[in-house]
């Protein structure tokens, strides 16, 4: 009788112990890749929506992503779905990284959530005055505090513009501004604190997108981008035809370095009527540095944003005049 129970209650743990190994990434196998949930949208004022995924394996920890930034905390694998808790609007996916080296998987899709009453505009540009090799230096400010140069913002960002969406029939009517955007490193444009550039829901049609700075010249895109869905894009940096040119113009619409377009430096006198790179730019920033004295701290003068306007600022302004760049809308 002892022994029957005995063969009895081993039989019971290899059950459960069979129930355990099919929740686990399977022998020698990387994490099975689980579908992302949590698509949709939410009110403002509200908490998000929850993310998370349909299925997990013990042995496997999670890591959710909004777009390419990593969040926290981590969640471990149970065998069943899992939640990440509400996330705010974004997209977001999720990598499994098995616990015992068995490799890393990109679960399956990604989850959209977006606040209803607003639209996301992702939008990337590179200035020439502040490119670096791979993406933008930051601007410097002089703070009398340490006597010395600091950022002239915090974090990832390196100065901030405007944008403007202009009518498709007449260019010269801007329907909408954005203004105080916040220009990062990596060339992404963002409203503050946030991930994208805001645009109310009321925006809807077609429009060329206007980038305005303090010392580039103005910069459109190449035809009219429709802002009638939820989510808007647009990439400055990949190609010459992402921005407007004069079908008469001598030049590029923009100027490529190291495999990337960038908006053309040195309109410090940023006319409305027509936005160009000339002598008065020129001058005007040699005016404002000499060999004894030099001009310093954040200013549309100080093209490259090293805190100072001396001759590497004069020589970016001169060889953009001396291509006679324009910007030409009719």
């Amino acid at each position: 009788m002892e022994s029957l129970k005995l063969r009895f209650l081993i039989l019971i743990i290899s059950v459960l112990a069979g129930f355990n190994a099919m929740a686990q990434s399977p022998g020698g196998d990387p994490p099975f890749p689980f579908n992302v949930t949590g698509s949709g949208s939410y009110s403002s004022g509200s908490l998000g929506l929850p993310v998370g995924l349909n299925g997990s394996e013990v042995g496997v920890t999670y890591t959710l992503y909004k777009g390419a930034v990593a969040q926290t905390p981590t969640v471990n694998g149970t065998g069943s779905a899992i939640s990440f808790g509400n996330q705010l609007a974004g997209t977001y996916t999720v990598v499994g990284i098995s616990q015992t080296g068995l490799g890393t998987t990109d679960m399956s899709g990604s989850a959209v959530i977006t606040q209803s009453g607003l639209k996301q505009l992702t939008l990337k540009v590179y200035l020439e005055g502040l490119w670096n090799g791979t993406g933008m230096n930051k601007c410097k400010k002089f703070d009398d505090g340490i006597s010395d140069f600091a950022d002239a913002f915090s974090g990832t960002v390196v100065d901030t513009i405007s944008i403007e969406l202009h009518d498709v029939t007449t260019y010269s009517t801007i329907a909408y501004q954005f203004h105080s955007l916040e220009l990062n490193q990596d060339g992404t444009v963002i409203s503050a604190g946030k991930t994208y550039i805001e645009v109310p829901s009321s925006v809807t049609g077609s429009y060329y997108i206007t980038i305005k700075t303090r010392n580039h010249l103005e910069t459109t895109s190449a035809s009219p981008v429709s802002f009638n869905g939820s989510s808007i894009d647009y990439n400055f940096t990949d190609a010459a035809g992402k921005a407007y040119v004069d079908p008469n113009a001598s030049f590029t619409p923009m100027k490529k370095l190291d495999g990337k377009w960038c908006v053309y430096v040195g309109d410090v006198l940023t006319s409305v009527d027509y936005p160009q790179i000339d002598s008065n730019d020129m001058m005007t920033v040699r005016s404002n540095y000499s060999d004894d004295t030099t001009f310093f701290g954040y200013t549309r003068y100080d093209l490259n944003g090293d805190g100072y306007v001396d001759s590497f600022d004069l020589m970016l302004a001169s060889q953009n005049n001396n291509l006679s760049i324009y910007f030409f809308k009719e």
